[in-house]
Order: structure tokens, then sequence, then C-alpha cells
């Protein structure tokens, strides 16, 4: 017996199991918790080295009665411990307890064999601890069959024995598996300041995410706060449509947590779903509900109604189903109700498309195959030696812009080049008047994708000067069954302007109508927006001299998108 225990030393040196004085362990009580098939394990455990072990009887009185039980003896005369999957446990009593004492001290890494099915089991690392073995669950999931999984966020570690797919998850379990893969996004401005929120999941663990296309329209750049607080740059969007409102983006970073894209089979009326968004900023809130019906068609979009409470902020989040898999993103719902709302499937969504990375900026402030002027109407003084109208535009490679002017002895033009995502068009007054610049998008073959009019005016002076005009929101979204407006707040400071007015002019009437309240608090005025159908409009708003409509006083510009539904997030 001396010389078969000696041999089996021997092998478990050559296997890299750990032995006493090679290394100084840092041994500490660990505060994580337990979930074996999603029900918490109050037990002893250690983290050791940064990783958790646990006892070696209390994993297997968990595991009793499980695909993955084993059972366990110690074999005095070889000074090993026996391991046997697939037998049930026999409980010698004591298991799944703690008496609350810190034995930390007293670890030292275990000198016994470990024999799996009377087969020296290599690779597993063991530690006595105040007489008992403690092991490490990794190491034992590859013997004994059961999935492990780890979250930081809930301080858990979770041990599954059934294939997920298999086994309806309970919300802890939810939580625990998919809450860090779910963020807090913001988008800023060119300026640099945040204009919205909203919520977006990663599908791949090197920063492959899907948010709606909403939550970027208008945005110059954003940024993603995970749960536990790192914040990140979304570096570009691979692919977007914003009419059916969903984007793929990349967030700079890797190693993130990820969901699984879930079958659009488990997508059924009257199934448990779960969302994680951030509604009303609340980061990483989990809701509950159920399928109302799995296709709301909204548009021509077939939606997954839900009835999972959301709100503001929970636009881009993950609705997931009682397998813990993304089945769809939290979009929209119904105003005039409660808890009726719609979840966009997955299906729609390219989220393995990585062909090209578009800028935030332009992924964000235009469509496929689009072109946006950042100014609809533009007042200048003869006395300008030149005034720059920026131009974003985004088709495919090979297509470029134009622009044609409809009266050059007014004014003149010119491009710059390109500066990173944006071009700009350069202005040269010539004599007082008004004219059109057309600016056109061209596909390879010169056929014109998209269009916009600029409207100018030459004017003898006081342009841009006397007064102050601000709105209280420059980049909106509605829905198309939505009516909205934006408040105008104006200012005069010129003491020769007796009275002044507000005019406005939209690049795309098509997609939006408007309307001016009355005056209130003498200063307010409500400009009324109706939707007419589905896509994005700059509005630009000017502040007059009303006895000299040509002498512009101050001038602001908003950009509306329209998507299909309501908003009611």
């Amino acid at each position: 017996m001396k010389r078969l225990a000696s041999l089996l030393l021997a092998l478990l040196l050559l296997t890299g199991l750990a032995v006493p004085g090679l290394a100084a362990d840092v041994v500490v009580l660990s505060e994580w918790s337990l979930m074996v098939d999603g029900k918490i394990v109050n037990c002893e455990k250690y983290n050791i080295n940064g990783s958790n072990y646990f006892k070696l009887r209390d994993l297997a009185y968990a595991l009793n009665g499980t695909r993955s039980q084993f059972s366990v003896e110690f074999d005095r005369d070889l000074d090993a411990v026996r391991i046997r999957t697939g037998e049930p446990y026999t409980p010698t009593g004591g298991e799944l307890s703690f008496a609350g004492e810190d034995k930390s001290a007293t670890a030292v890494p275990s000198s016994q064999t470990v024999l799996l099915n009377d087969e020296l089991a290599g690779g597993v690392s063991v530690y006595n601890i105040g007489g008992n073995n403690y092991f490490k669950l990794r190491d034992l999931s590859a013997y004994l069959g059961f999935g492990v999984d780890y979250s930081a966020v809930s301080a858990l570690a979770i041990v599954n024995t059934m294939p997920q797919e298999q086994r309806e998850l309970s919300a802890e379990e939810i939580y625990a598996r998919c809450t860090a893969a779910v963020f807090f996004i913001e988008v800023y401005d060119a300026e640099g300041s945040a204009i919205k929120t909203g919520s977006g999941f990663f599908v791949s663990a090197d920063g492959v995410a899907v948010t709606n296309y909403h939550v970027i329209s208008g945005a110059d750049s954003a940024a993603v706060q995970l749960i536990d607080g790192q914040v990140f740059s979304v570096s570009g969007v691979y692919a977007w449509n914003a009419d059916e409102d969903w984007a793929v983006l990349q967030i700079e970073g890797e190693h993130f947590e990820a969901l699984t894209v879930g079958a659009k089979n488990t997508a059924l009326g009257g199934s448990t779903i779960y969302t994680i968004g951030s509604p009303l900023g609340l980061q990483n809130t989990l809701s509950t509900g159920i399928i109302s019906n799995p296709n709301r068609v909204e548009d021509g979009v077939s939606y997954i109604q839900i009835s999972a409470p959301i709100s503001q902020g929970s636009s881009g989040g993950a609705l997931l189903n009682k397998y813990g898999e993304v089945i769809g993103i939290t979009s929209a719902g119904y105003e005039d109700g409660q808890n009726l709302n719609l979840a966009l499937p997955m299906t729609y969504v390219d989220y393995r498309n990585r062909e090209s990375l578009t800028s935030v900026a332009r992924a964000g402030n235009l469509g496929a195959g689009s072109v946006v002027l950042l100014e609809s109407f533009v007042t200048v003084s003869i006395e300008e030696e030149r005034y720059d109208v920026t131009v974003y535009s985004a088709c495919e490679p090979g297509c470029k812009v134009r622009y044609a002017v409809e009266d050059e002895s007014i004014v003149t033009a010119e491009w710059s080049g390109w500066d990173g995502d944006y071009i700009y068009l350069y202005l040269y007054p010539q004599n007082l008047g008004t004219t059109v610049v057309t600016v056109l998008l061209l596909d390879r073959d010169e056929s014109v994708l998209d269009s916009k009019d600029l409207t100018v005016t030459v004017a003898a002076t006081g342009v841009r000067d006397g007064g102050e005009l601000n709105l209280d929101e420059y980049n909106v979204t509605i829905g198309l069954e939505d009516t909205y407006f934006l408040v105008a707040n104006a200012q005069v400071t010129d003491p020769e302007v007796a009275s002044y007015m507000l005019t406005f002019y939209l690049d795309a009437p098509e997609v939006l109508s408007c309307s001016w309240s009355e005056w209130y608090d003498g200063h307010y005025i409500d400009l009324n927006l109706y939707p007419k159908s589905v896509g994005t409009v700059t509005i630009t708003v000017v502040l007059h001299d009303y006895d000299d409509p040509d002498h512009i006083l101050d001038t602001r510009t908003a950009f509306v998108t329209v998507i299909p539904g309501s908003i009611y997030r």
C-alpha cells in the first residue's frame, strides 16, 4: 500500500496539483453565494488566490438527485478522496452548515489524492481548510457535467445541472446571469452636451451591442456605463435601420458579459418574459410579465407585445425569454394604456454584420442613403466673406455629394475637404436676395438617392444680432401616432427693435407639419409638431425684426426623428 500511495503522489505532482510550500496563498472567507439550479445554497466557502472554493461534501449534498450527483468517501489506505459520478450522496451530517468561525488561517494545499471513478483526477485544485477539502467549481464541472457561471454583480457562483434551454430560470437567475450584459447609454451632441439616455446590451464579448436607433439618432458621440460603474466609449455603428428602429454598436473594450440570442420560436403568446433596462435612468432595472401578443403589427413592423412595465429610458433594453436568452429590444408602448408595451424582435436585427464601422455622428444623423443639412434656412450678411453649412451623408461606398445653386448672382458655393464624417459647404454672398441651394446625394451610377434644399437669404446688415432665441429641446424622437411641441423662448436685446416675430422652416415637410400656439409669459411660444410619416426632419426657427423681416436677430435648429407607433417608454 505504501508503494501505491507513493506512486499516486508522484502522479499528483506531474498533473500540476498544488502541494504544500510551493507558494504563499491568499485565503479569505468568501462573501459570495452559491446558486444550484436556481436555488440559493447557504454554505461555507473561501476565496483562494482570487477563486472561490467550496466544501466537497456541501457540493455533493446540493447536487444530490440531479443529473450531476456524485458520491464522496475517504480511502484511508490510499490517503485519497474517492468521487464516483452518477451515484447518490449519503450525508454524514453537518453539510451546508457554517458556525461562523473563519478558518482561513488553516488553509493549506491538500496532500490527498483525488480519484474519480477509480482514476486519478488531474488538474483539480484542492485545499484543506479546518480538516475539510475545498474544491474549485470549474475544476469539478468538466468531470461531473454541470455548467458553471459567475455574476460579479450579484456576487454569485451559479451551477446549472441541466442544459439551459431545458430549464426555466428563476428571476434571481435571470438577474444574476444577464444584468451585467445590459448597459446604460448616454449620447451627446457636437458640443459634448448630453442630449438623451437609453439602454443597450452586448451580444458578443468583444463589444458588439444592440440598442434602438432612436436612442442614437441626432447624436454626435455616445458612451455606455456598465452596472459596475465602468464607462466605455461607443466607437461606431455597424448597421442600423431607422424605420425598424434598431442599431448595432461597437463598444471600445473587450471581455464583456454578453447575452445569448434566443430562437424565434420561444416568443410564444403567454410565455413568461423579463426586461432589463434603465427606465428613468434607474440602471439595470428588472421587470417581468408575459408576451401578450407575439405578432403585434404597427406600420408594417411586427412587434412582440408585452405586459412587463417599461418607462422612458428603457428603450434599447433587453427582452429576455424564460431561459435568459434575448429575443427582442424594448422599444415603445401605447400611451393610453397600462403595460401595453412593444419590443422589436431580434430577428430584425443584423447583429452579425461587421463589414464596416460608421461613426456615431454619421449614423445618428442619417438613415442609409441620406443627406442631412444642419440648417435648412440661412441668412447671411452681404458683408460676410463666407458662411459654412455642415453636411452629413451616408450610403454605400462610391456615393458622392453634389450641390446646385439656383441663382449664382446671389450666392456662390464650394465644398471643403471631408473632415472625418462631415463636409462643409462654403457659401459666398454676392448680392442681396434669396435663392435655393440644393445638396444631392448620388450613388456610383449618378442616380439621386436623396436631396435637401437650403434657402439662403443675403441681407444688408443685422444678421443674427440683437436678440436671443432658445428651444427647450434640440434633438427629439416622437412616434408617428404622437403629437409634441417645442418651447421657444425669444428675448430681444436691440433697443431699436420695437417688436419681433418667429418663423420656422422644414427640410422634409412630408415627415412633419408644424404650427405655432399663442404667446405666453411674454417671451414663450409652443411650436406644435404633427408627424406625417417615418423619417428625420430639420427644423430651423428664426427670430426676426417684425418691421424689418430681413433683420435676423437669432436662429436655432432642431432635429426631429419620427418612428413607428407611439413613444411611451
